[in-house]
């Protein structure tokens, strides 16, 4: 989901080896809370359905929610984890899908800017005479 949704596969390869808290890897305490919160929602949805499968009386919605608890907990998830990422921007987000290592640019502030997203690696080719 960060790779394909929310970086649009820009990945810094220097960071996932750092510590440095202006990695963009680097989350508070090691713990990513947005992803943390997604996963918590993904669970939450189905816990009415799953009391009645232990033999509680539950409304018939949470039943047939939590029979497609796979579905549910991830779409629930996924939305969770993309709208907390819109509010609180992770380095390296953006708009554009470009798969691309950013960590030889050379740059050390994050990836959020439009001439980031566009930034395309050029090759040249020299022909020599024979």
């Amino acid at each position: 989901m960060d790779y394909w949704v929310i970086r649009k596969g820009h990945y810094r390869v220097k960071d996932l080896y750092s510590t440095r808290r202006d990695g963009w890897y680097w989350y508070t305490y090691g713990v990513n809370f947005r992803a943390y919160a997604a996963y918590i929602a993904g669970i939450l949805i189905n816990v009415v359905g799953f009391a009645g499968a232990t033999g509680r009386t539950v409304p018939l919605p949470a039943t047939r929610i939590y029979q497609m608890s796979f579905f549910t907990g991830f779409g629930v998830s996924a939305v969770v984890y993309i709208a907390l990422n819109r509010l609180f921007p992770v380095p390296g987000a953006s708009s554009e899908f470009e798969e691309t290592d950013v960590s030889a640019r050379g740059d050390e502030h994050d990836d959020r800017s439009s001439e980031h997203s566009s930034y395309k690696k050029k090759a040249h080719v020299v022909v020599g005479d024979s």
